[in-house]
């Protein structure tokens, strides 16, 4: 008797045990908090990974909502970040480099891109200056502050002739174009997409001298130091959908450059494709951008009155994220790169 209440028992418990597990298991959950993070971008094409993350939810694959917090510059992204009014900036090495030089609390995340052929100088070949090699005594353009004047100092550093030779004045990069068409500077150093358009202007009239083996730009990624050292997870989370972003980069670029076109406005599908097969868009963080930092942190404060030292950009470098996700994507030395 005793035997069959057992059994009656424990064949009541399991059919209940049944019973909570179909009950539980069928209930709504309700949505998964995407955890937010704004990112200031400065609305350039270099960016693209950001824009494919975004446009394909590559950062909601990895539980993130991303809001993209457009500004007009690299300078006004890192100013964002400094202020609170972001987390994340997407910036060229030089803004950065200024940002860092003036103690401004950001870390370097990753570099999104590089290219050798993304600044030049050039001119028209009715100047004689066509050939580049006789620019003393001549009016030159550029954006002063940015790669594009220390593009010019590396160039004229090369052709020994001294900064006082030459007389270099500020244009607005959309300007730089104007400026050397209508003759009033005999040479400007340019990058794209405004480079390409000059390219296409000139044509078989224009000369152009590209700093290959001497300088890469590199478009980064930072963010606010206190942010990123209390987020590693929601960094790696960000990273994740960024080299989700450069695979999809490199297997659709077809779709690539629509979504970049449509999504920025003040670039061109047909643009964007000619200048498709000079970028090389990775997550990386290696000893090139490291050395760049340096020669242009010399550059800047050999310009400066007062003396300073160059920092040393290691200590403005978080390698771990990336390193966690990508160990072979992490090739910065350590310790000084000069």
């Amino acid at each position: 008797m005793k035997s069959t209440r057992w059994a009656i028992l424990l064949a009541l418990g399991g059919v209940a045990a049944i019973l909570l597990v179909w009950f539980f298991g069928n209930q709504e959950t309700g949505p998964i908090a995407l955890e937010p993070v704004t990112i200031a971008d400065g609305a350039s094409f270099l960016a693209s990974p950001v824009y494919v993350a975004a446009h394909q939810g590559f950062f909601k694959e990895e539980g993130l909502i991303v809001t993209l917090q457009s500004h007009s510059t690299g300078k006004a992204t890192l100013e964002a970040v400094q202020g609170g009014g972001a987390q994340l900036a997407t910036a060229s090495e030089t803004p950065t480099m200024r940002a860092i030089l003036s103690d401004a609390p950001i870390l370097i995340l990753a570099s999104m891109v590089t290219a050798e052929r993304h600044n030049a100088i050039i001119t028209k070949k009715s100047n004689q200056a066509e050939d580049l090699w006789n620019l003393s005594g001549k009016t030159l353009g550029a954006t002063l502050g940015s790669n594009g004047e220390y593009v010019w100092d590396v160039f004229l550093t090369l052709q020994g002739i001294s900064r006082q030779d030459v007389k270099l004045v500020h244009h607005k990069p959309h300007e730089l174009h104007a400026a050397l068409m209508q003759d009033e500077v005999a040479a400007v150093s340019i990058w794209n997409p405004h480079l390409q358009k000059l390219h296409q202007t000139l044509g078989e009239q224009g000369a152009t001298f590209y700093l290959k083996d001497l300088y890469s730009a590199s478009f980064l990624l930072a963010g606010n130091r206190e942010w990123v050292q209390q987020h590693p997870q929601t960094i790696q989370k960000v990273l994740r959908a960024l080299i989700k972003a450069c695979q999809y980069l490199r297997s659709h670029p077809a779709e690539s450059t629509q979504l970049v076109a449509q999504h920025l406005k003040n670039i061109d599908e047909a643009t964007l494709q000619q200048l498709s097969g000079i970028y090389d868009f990775a997550i990386r963080l290696d000893q090139t951008l490291l050395i760049t930092l340096e020669n242009q942190a010399n550059w800047f404060l050999n310009k400066q009155p007062q003396e300073s030292s160059v920092p040393n950009f290691l200590n403005f470098i978080q390698q771990e994220p990336l390193h966690s996700i990508d160990p072979l994507a992490v090739t910065v030395i350590p310790g000084r790169s000069q």
